[in-house]
């Protein structure tokens, strides 16, 4: 009984864990401005154990082609990454269009970023670019 006990307890205490590593955040809101960049395959393999938890939620993860504030991606609400694929990436580059939009966002305490909000999406003329990975 007592293992059992035990076992409970790490269990929660990594949950909370969990939670402070990908919840905590600064107040301080950083709002930025970005192009899409697509990628076909993601796997998450650099934030592995990060995409996993986001993914549990419904989150989905972009690719920001300037980098802002060092932002290499971010994580969205499922509704707001359909915005961004109204249509396959490669009908996109043949239909000459791609998203340009600005979000905030708040860092994490230890590294990272919140999950984003979209503030606003314009679409623009101008071939998207689209990685296989």
């Amino acid at each position: 009984m007592k293992i059992l006990f035990y076992i409970l307890i790490a269990f929660i205490a990594f949950l909370l864990l969990i939670v402070v590593r990908y919840r905590m955040s600064s107040s301080e809101f950083i709002i930025a401005e970005s192009e899409i960049k697509y990628k076909m395959i993601d796997l998450g393999q650099d934030e592995l154990f990060r995409n996993y938890f986001e993914s549990l939620f419904g989150n989905r993860r972009i690719w920001l082609k300037d980098k802002p504030e060092n932002i290499e991606f971010i994580y969205l609400d499922k509704n707001d990454f359909k915005k961004f694929y109204p249509e396959s990436p490669i009908t996109m580059k043949e239909k000459n269009y791609s998203f340009k939009f600005k979000f905030k966002t708040k860092k994490l305490l230890f590294g990272g970023f919140t999950k984003a909000e979209i503030v606003s999406i314009e679409k623009i003329s101008g071939v998207p670019t689209v990685l296989k990975s």
